[in-house]
């Protein structure tokens, strides 16, 4: 959260920590709670800023698939957010959004997070456009390569170590 020139993240370097982080049970929970009393007392609890995640508060922003993560905010960089959505119970997704607009070509504030806003509309895309699939079982085999010098065979073939899903338009023809 604070300034250096000399330091910056990529949206890759962002996405390559909340998809490692977002399979640590506590840290998933944490990023996914809209308030915590943390310390057990008559304190206030502390709030997470990602409106995304409250049905109550969260307003625009609202998006039932998000469970987490972060948001961010520097003037240099804009806003920004990371966020772990979850669409019919078993299609995951990780979004990146960096550089959300706070200023128009004019000069004007602009109160909108558009980084939320253009979140909450790719997911929303997605729930109705995509769909997972089986793209490869681990025991057939994706390809084989030929040998030629090899005394016990000709060919090689190639197994994926686990099942490999991926997300397709609804309308794809795997055969087409």
């Amino acid at each position: 959260g604070f300034y250096d020139e000399n330091q910056y993240s990529t949206a890759k370097d962002i996405f390559k920590i909340a998809k490692y982080a977002m399979n640590i049970p506590i840290f998933a929970e944490i990023v996914s709670k809209v308030e915590s009393n943390i310390f057990n007392d008559e304190r206030d609890p502390i709030v997470n800023t990602n409106q995304m995640l409250d049905p109550k508060k969260g307003g625009e922003y609202y998006c039932s698939f998000v469970k987490g993560i972060k948001t961010g905010y520097l003037s240099q960089a804009g806003r920004c957010l990371a966020s772990f959505a979850q669409i019919n119970n078993n299609t995951q997704y990780i979004g990146v959004v960096m550089g959300g607009p706070t200023s128009d070509k004019d000069g004007k504030t602009i109160s909108k997070n558009y980084a939320m806003i253009d979140t909450k509309n790719i997911y929303n895309w997605a729930s109705i456009n995509l769909k997972t699939v089986r793209f490869y079982k681990y025991d057939s085999p994706i390809s084989q390569i030929n040998l030629e010098i090899c005394r016990t065979s000709d060919r090689l073939f190639l197994f994926p170590k686990t099942d490999i899903y991926i997300s397709l338009l609804k309308n794809f023809e795997r055969d087409k």
